[in-house]
């Protein structure tokens, strides 16, 4: 019988075994790619580092809070704001109760909580200690946590349209940054009251919030509260704008004062708002520069709807100017659809067409104009399309009658024609006159030879205007460069400086021996450039111990005497005080005379004090002090 023989199998190589490894790498990226990301944890942890950093006082924090709002409302959910005002607002259970109600309630499996099962060891003596709960704040939230996390309630409830719920949240949130008054929550305070405006404007309600808005305008115009002061000036001309009252807008205007420190944004609108007022009294040019600065201000890469709706009323200001807008502005990707029907208006006031005119003014009114209350001045284009129309009959006829002109606009009778062509003449907008043909009684208008425009002053006022505003774009732009701070400019201590002085301070400290100062202290430059040479400073060793206060200074001198010891702390001058004290009494004595009464000032003068002996010195002048003579005071004071 024959046996099969064993035969080893052949082992994997090393190319094989890395093969291998590189293919488990592949399978734990792609198992590790797999895994969902918690969204919501994420932004919830961010929240709560935020908060953190917001307890500790960062002032500066906040702000960049504030500034990524538009993000954080993209991010939350009922979800995250639960778990973040259970955690945050455990220590105040009213107003979390309160924002609690406000959100939507969860589903019972992400609230419920596992319970908790005592698991006896082997030894089955004690049971195992609960486990703590960790992440709920307990103490009291500092006011700017706990209305920011009132803010993002206050979001939620608006992006929801829960316009009731929103509206109670804001009046609520108003009254706790009331309650509170700190000048750190101006920023919150601003954003409150966009909210409550939006959410009035909503619910077409803002009539009632006129009132409101004016009293809060005061009150943060006294308190200095630029961020509030900006978005209810901007608030209240929404308001004034939305209810037809231009006057009042008009008069608010020119009544308030924009902060300076106001965001771009609030400064952004503000000038859109008073752009529109302008246009609405037919001060075109200014209006147009307002929605001009309005552009430049907005945001490059956000606020779409706010350009488009600014870009709406520059193209109608335009026509309104007699000028045409670019093709390239209606091409843009953001106005391709927005300015479709102000892209018609345009072609038919260039042509001239005033049926095209009606047919688009019907068309687009209701659903486009209104809407955008652009339609008041979009009526005023009528007679733009009129003269338009005129210019171009006058330049092919040169002599053309009035019922023509009359059929050509489509026009209902002979004397409006007439009375149109009259007015075009008289505001300069074609060259001819009116002429009367007494055979046939028809009137006729009749172009006169167009004259070279290059002779005239208009090139020279369209040079002025254009350089009137590349002059006032410059300035803008130079106020609005952010210049570093002037750290560069100051004087660089050299090693050689900073050595020195770094010595100074080492030897200041030992007893006894103290650096000779000079008066002003100077850099070691400007002493070389004083005295042609590196003077370096001596050593004092002449000092002796005052035996009254025990302050050290120079031998043969007043202790306290006031010199650069004194100047610079290292003598603290009580016994010269004394001095100085007796011998400015003495002073005054000796300078006790009038001259006006031919009295004239001793030439020796003895001064004595209260336990000197009444002796006779002759004619001489005797001053007396009240206190005993000091030891240090001679006998015979010579002035």
């Amino acid at each position: 019988m024959v046996e099969k023989m064993e035969v080893d199998e052949p082992g994997k190589g090393e190319g094989d075994q890395k093969k291998a490894e590189g293919d488990r790498a592949s399978n734990n990226k792609e198992k590790e790619k797999e895994k969902p990301i918690d969204v919501d944890a994420i932004t919830l942890e961010n929240l709560k580092e935020w908060c953190a950093q917001v307890e500790k006082g960062e002032t500066h924090v906040l702000a960049r809070v504030l500034q990524l709002l538009p993000k954080t409302r993209k991010q939350i959910n009922a979800d995250v704001l639960h778990k973040l005002i259970s955690t945050q607002l455990a220590a105040v259970p009213l107003i979390r109760e309160q924002l609690l109600a406000w959100l939507p309630a969860l589903p019972p499996s992400s609230t419920a909580v596992p319970m908790e099962i005592d698991v006896g060891g082997r030894g089955g003596g004690r049971s195992p200690r609960p486990l703590r709960r960790t992440g709920v704040s307990v103490s009291t939230p500092v006011p700017e946590v706990e209305l920011y996390i009132h803010l993002l309630v206050l979001v939620y409830l608006v992006d929801q349209k829960r316009w009731n719920c929103a509206e109670k949240c804001a009046e609520l949130l108003i009254a706790r940054l009331d309650h509170h008054e700190k000048r750190s929550l101006d920023a919150i305070a601003a954003k409150a009251f966009f909210y409550l405006t939006l959410v009035y404007e909503r619910t077409q309600k803002l009539d009632m919030l006129r009132a409101y808005l004016n009293g809060r305008l005061r009150t943060a115009t006294l308190r200095r509260q630029s961020d509030s002061q900006a978005v209810l000036i901007v608030c209240l001309l929404r308001v004034y704008l939305l209810g037809k009252h231009y006057q009042a807008a008009a008069k608010l205007v020119s009544k308030v004062t924009f902060p300076e420190g106001a965001s771009n944004n609030d400064l952004a609108r503000f000038l859109y708002y008073q752009g529109r007022i302008k246009a609405m009294q037919l001060d075109y040019t200014a209006a147009a520069g307002y929605f001009l600065q309005a552009m430049r201000k907005a945001p490059q890469d956000s606020a779409i709807g706010f350009k488009q709706n600014v870009q709406k009323w520059v193209v109608v200001i335009s026509l309104l100017q007699g000028e045409i807008p670019e093709r390239s502005v209606f091409r843009l990707p953001i106005h391709r659809r927005t300015l479709a029907p102000y892209l018609e208006l345009t072609q038919a006031v260039r042509l001239g067409d005033l049926m095209k005119f009606n047919s688009v003014l019907e068309k687009h009114a209701e659903r486009v104009f209104v809407p955008d209350e652009t339609l008041p001045l979009i009526v005023r284009l009528r007679q733009n399309v009129i003269k338009t129309a005129l210019r171009q009959i006058s330049t092919a006829y040169s002599c053309i009658s009035i019922k023509d002109i009359c059929k050509k606009l489509l026009l209902q009778s002979d004397h409006e024609a007439e009375y149109l062509v009259a007015k075009a003449i008289k505001d300069g907008s074609i060259e001819a006159v009116i002429t009367f043909d007494t055979d046939i009684s028809d009137r006729y208008m009749q172009s006169k030879e167009t004259e070279d425009i290059y002779r005239t002053t208009e090139p020279q006022t369209h040079f002025d205007t254009r350089i009137r505003y590349c002059l006032e774009l410059h300035n803008q732009a130079v106020k609005a460069l952010r210049y570093p701070a002037n750290s560069h400019k100051g004087v660089v201590e050299s090693i050689e400086e900073q050595r020195e002085r770094e010595q100074q301070v080492i030897l200041s400290d030992q007893p006894r021996i103290h650096w000779q100062y000079i008066c002003y202290f100077i850099s070691a430059k400007k002493q070389t450039r004083k005295f042609s040479y590196n003077k370096l400073y001596s050593l004092k060793t002449n000092l002796v111990t005052c035996q009254n206060c025990g302050e050290y200074h120079e031998v043969h001198t007043i202790c306290g005497q006031f010199t650069v010891l004194t100047r610079i702390g290292l003598c603290s001058g009580k016994c010269y005080e004394k001095v100085r004290k007796v011998t400015n009494e003495i002073k005054a004595k000796m300078m006790n005379y009038n001259p006006y009464k031919g009295e004239k000032q001793d030439k020796e003068v003895h001064v004595r004090f209260a336990d000197d002996s009444e002796e006779v010195i002759g004619d001489k002048r005797i001053i007396e002090l009240e206190s005993p003579r000091p030891t240090w005071f001679k006998k015979k004071f010579s002035s």
